[in-house]
């Protein structure tokens, strides 16, 4: 459980790079940063390069992290933006796809949701 904890912290901090890269410019430009960074990284900023490094990834947890991938592409959307997870969406997922997952994948799986969704609100 020690060992989950620890890569779940590193997978953490793998997912608010990427969802940091995902967030708009800004209110007026909504280009993802990441394209924003990529855009400067291919006239050779160093800057924009080094922005794009993503943190470890965590390989013992690549199976849940394909898990919320792909529940973050099935994810709602609602009048002012992506909707959380919901216990029955995880749930719909499980069954559709034969998922078997425990308790703390389910912890991991909103946690990294929030993460996504707010990834400046706080460290995990």
């Amino acid at each position: 459980r020690a060992f989950f904890r620890g890569e779940l912290r590193i997978l953490m901090q793998f997912a608010r790079h990427e969802a940091r890269l995902r967030q708009p410019v800004s209110e007026k430009d909504r280009t993802p940063v990441g394209a924003h960074y990529q855009e400067l990284a291919s006239r050779g900023n160093a800057s924009a390069i080094a922005a794009l490094l993503p943190p470890p990834f965590p390989i013992a947890l690549t199976s849940l992290w394909q898990k919320f991938e792909r529940l973050d592409g099935m994810r709602e959307v609602g009048q002012y933006g992506p909707l959380r997870f919901t216990p029955a969406h995880i749930k719909a997922a499980c069954d559709l796809f034969g998922w078997q997952l425990t308790p703390q994948d389910v912890e991991a799986l909103v946690a990294l949701d929030v993460v996504m969704l707010y990834p400046d609100a706080g460290q995990d």
